[in-house]
């Protein structure tokens, strides 16, 4: 109960003592050419790489302090700056319904990580975080995609998990507008619109298509008329082998010669 009361006293004497400080970075797009940098609901930030690093006298250390992200559109902005030194300041803006109507607070928190995560060293690679990277998330604090095609603004603030307050942020980013979606009514489609090599390129895979269809058809009729060639196998019979045959001479013949015939044996038997 002690540890309590002297962590929220030292976060209470920070904020009287030096007010809430504001470092002079703002959240910038990632430079770098990554596939859905921006896109109608998504977008992907620079991580706050050194940002709150040279602040001194937190009442937090920097293996505890936590960084989070703030995303607002329109009046949501002036929103947050009203509650942000309250200790409620991130139950303030439920994700779910931050922008459910005109009258919702329009700003959500989402958290990064502590503050020694983000340090000044160079690391090899480049660092982003990709805002609305949860999907339709129910949570509080998820990080869940922003209204289609909207106009939002952004700032990191760094907070103290024991007071639940905010002991510093940065400045908020220079508006960053999403992909507005076009209307499919809208889109013209007369072929009159269409380039010369995208009708070429048409009208060759439309032939194509004709002719292949037109080989499968042949081969379908082909096949069911039974058009095809059968294959008949002939059965030679087996060949002759050795065979005996007795000969008979008459009565009035003798010593007769047996007759040989390739392949074939005769037996001469005489009577007498």
């Amino acid at each position: 109960m002690s540890s309590v009361l002297v962590v929220t006293f030292m976060s209470v004497w920070f904020r009287v003592a030096k007010g809430l400080s504001t470092v002079p970075y703002a959240p910038e797009v990632t430079p770098h050419n990554l596939l859905g940098r921006v896109t109608s609901t998504t977008l992907t930030l620079q991580q706050p790489v050194c940002f709150f690093n040279n602040l001194s006298g937190l009442p937090c250390a920097p293996d505890n302090c936590e960084i989070w992200l703030v995303i607002a559109r329109g009046d949501g902005v002036p929103k947050f700056e009203a509650i942000k030194g309250n200790t409620s300041v991130l139950m303030s803006s439920p994700y779910p319904d931050a922008f459910r109507n005109n009258s919702s607070p329009n700003y959500f928190l989402t958290k990064l990580g502590v503050q020694n995560a983000f340090p000044c060293a160079e690391s090899t690679g480049f660092r982003f975080f990709r805002v609305g990277d949860e999907g339709l998330c129910s949570t509080s604090n998820c990080n869940g995609i922003l209204p289609a095609g909207s106009t939002v603004r952004a700032k990191y603030v760094l907070l103290d998990p024991g007071s639940k307050q905010v002991v510093s942020e940065s400045q908020w980013s220079s508006p960053i507008s999403l992909i507005a979606l076009s209307d499919s009514a809208g889109i013209d489609e007369w072929i009159g619109k269409r380039s010369g090599g995208m009708i070429v390129v048409t009208s060759i895979l439309s032939s194509l298509l004709a002719i292949l269809l037109l080989f499968l058809l042949t081969a379908f009729v082909l096949r069911c008329t039974g058009f095809q060639k059968v294959k008949q196998d002939v059965t030679m019979p087996p060949a002759l082998g050795s065979v005996r045959v007795k000969k008979y001479s008459t009565h009035n013949v003798r010593n007769a010669e047996a007759v040989h015939s390739p392949g074939v044996t005769h037996t001469v038997t005489t009577r007498t």
